[in-house]
């Protein structure tokens, strides 16, 4: 059975946390928020875990985690381009050029992941 009439997973703070928020309409009263849980590089942390058996809270969270994966298998992506950069550039000891152009590759793959966290 629901506890909540709505489950919402779109606040994201400064941290990079995402807020696990459920509405409960009590009586003729406005709807009273409840802070569900924290999302957390694919974990939840619950503010209380019986909220972790609410179908709707297990969907909320399901779709969380679908979305995490592309953006972890993005961040290793371009982790190792950046690594494959750099021991290009000590390969190439003291060409300028080369070094310089490995230094630059690294640079765009690390930047790349800008647009990831938008």
């Amino acid at each position: 059975m629901n506890k909540f009439s709505e489950v919402k997973t779109d606040h994201v703070d400064d941290n990079g946390v995402t807020h696990i928020n459920g509405w409960k309409t009590v009586g003729l009263q406005y709807p009273e928020v409840n802070v569900i849980g924290y999302f957390i590089s694919g974990e939840v942390y619950w503010t209380n875990p019986d909220y972790q058996f609410d179908p709707m809270v297990k969907e909320a969270v399901e779709e969380l985690q679908k979305e995490e994966v592309p953006v972890i298998d993005k961040v290793k992506e371009v982790v190792e381009l950046a690594i494959k950069a750099l021991d290009m550039d000590d390969e190439f000891g003291n060409d300028i050029d080369s070094r310089h152009a490995c230094e630059e590759e690294a640079f765009h793959a690390l930047s790349s992941l800008k647009n990831t966290f938008k």
